[in-house]
Parts: C-alpha cells; structure tokens; sequence
C-alpha cells in the first residue's frame, strides 16, 4: 500500500513538474499552466481508447495502458492548484481554490459507483470506460474554452 501511496505522489509531483517547465518558457504563465493541465485528460482519452480496443493479453501491453492511465488521472493533482494564482488575484485566492476544489471533490464517489457498480456488475465494461472517455473529453474542452477566454488571452488576473 505504501508503494501505491508513492507512485501516486510521484505522478502528480511529475505533472507539477512539468507545469513549471512550461510556464517558465512561455510569456503567458496562465496559459502555460492550462496547457499542461490538458495533457492530463488527453491521456486518459487515449490510454482509455487503447484499453477498450487493444488485446490485452500480453502482460506489458496491459500494464503500459494501466500505467498510462494511472498517471494521466492523477496529472491534475500536480497542476490544478498551480492555474488558480496564474488567474486570480491574492484577495481572492483562497475562496477560488476552496470553491473548486469542493466542486471537483464532489463528484469523486459518483465514479467507482457509476463504472464499477452500474455498469461493471452488468458486465458493461466498455461504456463505463466510455464514461471515463466522455469526462475526459469535457475537461479537455474546458482547458479549451480556458486558454480562448479574454481573461486568460490578457494575461490578467481577476
């Protein structure tokens, strides 16, 4: 267990990581920090597509697409927290990162019991996966409509 414990710390520390390296390079922190946030979700879209299509049967192929959707779905953990200073100002700092950091805790119970007890007790493995896919595809469109949004584009905090 604690070797789980680890290797997800290590995920998302990884993603943080990398979210400095491309905010250091680039002249519109905000945007930068948006831009590696959406390498999170465009991995599980992908690591999902090849788990719902590929054969499986070959041990390394199975642990890479689980490999590569373990780390795609902690990538947030490291670079989420990093856009909200990008964004807002100090006064309201605090009651942004308490807001959405509730609001995106809120949905966490809703998806071992929709893919695991709803679909997978059924045997319908492959649209729970298209869940996965379709939450996915509308935090990549989020991180979308983030960087074309005047605010982010101006290089302003609110």
């Amino acid at each position: 267990m604690a070797a789980h414990i680890r290797i997800y710390l290590d995920y998302f520390r990884s993603s943080g990581k990398i979210s400095d390296i491309i905010a250091a390079r680039m002249s519109n922190r905000a945007a930068a920090r948006i831009i590696a946030l959406l390498i999170g979700p465009a991995l599980i879209i992908v690591s999902t597509i090849l788990l719902i299509t590929l054969n499986l049967q070959i041990f390394i192929l199975f642990y890479a697409v689980a490999f590569t959707f373990s780390f795609s779905g902690s990538w947030g953990l490291g670079t989420f927290y990093s856009v909200l200073p990008e964004v807002y100002d100090d006064e309201k700092l605090p009651v942004v990162t308490g807001i959405a950091g509730g609001s995106g805790d809120m949905g966490m119970p809703l998806a071992p019991l929709l893919v695991g007890v709803v679909f997978g007790a059924r045997g319908m493995w492959s649209l729970g996966w298209c869940v996965c896919i379709a939450v996915a595809a509308l935090s990549v469109i989020s991180c979308v409509l983030l960087l074309r949004s005047k605010a982010i584009m101006s290089n302003q905090k609110l």
